[in-house]
C-alpha cells in the first residue's frame, strides 16, 4: 500500500500535468485535493521535488530559471508572438536586455559546461536531491507520475578534478598490460629455457644428480602446467560471471522499465479520466449557470414589466387627476370672472347714467371748422383695425360718429387704452 508521502507525490505529478494543458493553479488544485487526505485533516506541506533540465519544450517560455541551481526551463506559457513570458520579458527589461539566468537553447547546447551571467555552473542532480533529503526512488517515482523517465546518468556525480600542484610535474609510471594469451606463451618458453639448461646441467653432473635434476623439472613443469590450467579456468569463470551478471542487469532493467511502462500507462489512463471528469462537470456547471442565468433574466424582464404596467398606470391616474383639477378650476375661474364683469358692468352703468355732459368734439378739415359748445379740442382722423376714430394732440381718441371719448391712443405698444365708459357702452 502506498504511503501518503508516495500518493502526494503521484497525485502532484497528475495535476500538473492538468494544469500544464488546461492552465490553472497546479499547487491549489493539489492542496483542494488533498485537504480531507488525512483522517486527523491536518494540512500537510507538500513537498518540492524539482526535476532536472533534459529536453526544451517548444510551447514554454525560452528563457531560464535557477531553479535550485539546476537551470531548467521557464514553466510559464508564451504567447504565439513572442518567445518569452512576461516575467522573463521584465527580468530581461530590468537587466539590461539580459536575462540573469541565459536562454534555454544555450543551456541545452552547452550541457554541463554551462554558465550563466555570473559565470555559475549547473548543481549536480544528486546533490540537490541530498540537499533537499529527498531520496533517489522518491524522485524517480514522481518523475514517473508525471511521465517522465530519469536516466541513470542523471544521478552520476562528476569526477572531482585534481588540483594544481605547483613546482616541477612528476613523471608519470607506465603501466604495460599484458595479454592472457602472452602471459601462456610466456611461461611455454620459460619452461623450454629450463629444459634446455637442465640438460646441459645433467650432461655435467653425475647419474643421481641427474636423476634428481630431472625429477625436481618433471616437478616444476607439472605445478606451472597446473597453474594455467587453473589460471585458464579462472577466467573462463569469471567471463561467465561477467556475462551472467550482464544478463541479469539487463533483465532487471527490461523489467524496471516495463514497471515504469505500466505505471506511465496507469497515470495516464487515470489523468484522461480525470480529465473526462473535470470536463463533464464543468459542462453541467456551465448549463446550471446559463440556465439560472436565462432564469434571472426572465425574472428580471416580468419585474421590469410589471414596473412599467404600474408606472402607466399611475401615470394615467395622475393625468386624469390633473385634468379634473383643472377642469374644476377652469369652472371656478369662469364662475369669478363672470361675476366680476356683471358688477363691473353694473358700475359701468351707473357711471353712464350720472355723466351729464359730453365732450363737443370739433373735427378740423379742408374748408369746414365748427365750434365747441364747451371746449375746443383739435383732433385729427385716425384708422385702427379699420376703424376711423378722432384723435386728439393729447392721443384722446374720440368716437367719429357720437363723438364720446373712446380712450388713449399708446403710441408705445401700438393699441388703444380704453375708458371703462366706452368699455360698458361696448358691451352694452
Amino acid at each position: 500500500m502506498l504511503s501518503a508521502r508516495m500518493m502526494r507525490m503521484l497525485l502532484g505529478g497528475v495535476v500538473e500535468m492538468l494544469g500544464e494543458k488546461y492552465d490553472f493553479s497546479a499547487s491549489e488544485a493539489l492542496e483542494w485535493m488533498l485537504c480531507d487526505l488525512s483522517s486527523k485533516k491536518v494540512k500537510e506541506k507538500k513537498q518540492y521535488i524539482p526535476l532536472p533540465f533534459m529536453s526544451v519544450k517548444d510551447s514554454n517560455c525560452k528563457g531560464c530559471k535557477m531553479n535550485k541551481g539546476l537551470y531548467t526551463q521557464c514553466d510559464n506559457r508564451r504567447d504565439e508572438d513572442e518567445d518569452l513570458c512576461r516575467s522573463c520579458m521584465k527580468e530581461a527589461e530590468n537587466n539590461e536586455n539580459v536575462l540573469p539566468y541565459g536562454r534555454i537553447e544555450e543551456r541545452a547546447a552547452a550541457g554541463n559546461d554551462y554558465k550563466d551571467s555570473k559565470g555559475r555552473s549547473p548543481t549536480p542532480y544528486m546533490k540537490v536531491l541530498e540537499k533537499l533529503k529527498i531520496t533517489r526512488e522518491e524522485a524517480v517515482a514522481y518523475a514517473i507520475s508525471i511521465g517522465v523517465e530519469l536516466p541513470d546518468s542523471i544521478f552520476e556525480l562528476p569526477a572531482k578534478k585534481a588540483k594544481e600542484i605547483r613546482g616541477r610535474p612528476k613523471k608519470a609510471v607506465k603501466s604495460v598490460e599484458v595479454d592472457s594469451s602472452e602471459d601462456l606463451f610466456a611461461g611455454l618458453v620459460q619452461i623450454s629455457l629450463s629444459e634446455t639448461v637442465s640438460n646441459d646441467d645433467l650432461d655435467s653432473d653425475s647419474t643421481d644428480d641427474k636423476q634428481a635434476k630431472k625429477e625436481a623439472l618433471e616437478a616444476e613443469k607439472l605445478a606451472k602446467k597446473e597453474a594455467l590450467e587453473a589460471e585458464k579456468l579462472a577466467k573462463k569463470e569469471a567471463l561467465e560471471a561477467e556475462k551472467q551478471a550482464k544478463k541479469e542487469a539487463l533483465e532487471a532493467d527490461k523489467q524496471a522499465k516495463k514497471e515504469a511502462l505500466e505505471a506511465d500507462k496507469l497515470a495516464k489512463k487515470e489523468a484522461l479520466e480525470a480529465d473526462k471528469l473535470a470536463k463533464k462537470e464543468a459542462l453541467e456547471a456551465d448549463k446550471l449557470a446559463k440556465k439560472e442565468a436565462l432564469e434571472a433574466e426572465k425574472l428580471a424582464k416580468k419585474e421590469a414589466l410589471e414596473a412599467e404596467k404600474l408606472a402607466k398606470k399611475e401615470a394615467l391616474e395622475a393625468e386624469k387627476q390633473a385634468k379634473k383639477e383643472a377642469l374644476e378650476a377652469d369652472k371656478l375661474a369662469k364662475k369669478a370672472a363672470l361675476e366680476a364683469e356683471k358688477l363691473a358692468k353694473k358700475e359701468k352703468k351707473e357711471k353712464k347714467e350720472k355723466k351729464e355732459s359730453k365732450v363737443s368734439v370739433c373735427v378740423s378739415e379742408t374748408d369746414d371748422e365748427e365750434e365747441e359748445e364747451e371746449e375746443e379740442v383739435s383732433c385729427t382722423k385716425f384708422e385702427f383695425n379699420g376703424k376711423t376714430y378722432l384723435k386728439s394732440t393729447k392721443n384722446v381718441l374720440y368716437d367719429m360718429e357720437s363723438q364720446d371719448e373712446i380712450g388713449i391712443w399708446n403710441d408705445k405698444e401700438q393699441k388703444i387704452e380704453y375708458s371703462e365708459l366706452s368699455e360698458d357702452e361696448e358691451e352694452d
